[in-house]
């Protein structure tokens, strides 16, 4: 069963933020996808590289337009960004160096930090940004 999977509770209500999301939940599905059917390390690598590569790209984007509605919790945004980063570039240098890694663990890890994430700090930083497109 695939737990890494987007939900329209999920919704932000901010269209470009909301399709990255969703990206991010079939990137981490891939992933869930590897590490369950017992891919090489080199395939589940790839899978998580894809996703913290996305991830990346994302949280920069997400950053910028919370910038410019003049966030007040931008750089507390910021840092959880950045040890979530961490966190899954950690996994991926184990992964590199040849060590076996928990899937459950990580999948849980991603799901749990996602969802929360979105549901609690992006969807305040939202209210925000919504503010600023109807103005």
């Amino acid at each position: 069963m695939i737990i890494l999977a987007w939900k329209d509770a999920y919704r932000m209500g901010v269209d470009v933020l909301d399709e990255q999301h969703r990206q991010l939940f079939a990137l981490g599905e891939r992933l869930e996808r590897a590490l369950s059917d017992g891919s090489e390390n080199q395939a589940v690598a790839d899978a998580l590289r894809q996703l913290v590569a996305y991830t990346q790209n994302h949280f920069r984007e997400e950053e910028e337009l919370m910038a410019k509605v003049d966030y007040r919790e931008l750089r507390q945004h910021c840092q959880m960004h950045r040890q979530f980063v961490l966190h899954l570039t950690g996994y991926l240098k184990r992964l590199r160096a040849g060590k076996m890694i928990t899937g459950s663990e990580l999948v849980q890890f991603i799901q749990h930090w996602l969802v929360g994430h979105i549901l609690g700090e992006d969807m305040k930083a939202a209210h925000a940004v919504k503010k600023l497109q109807r103005s």
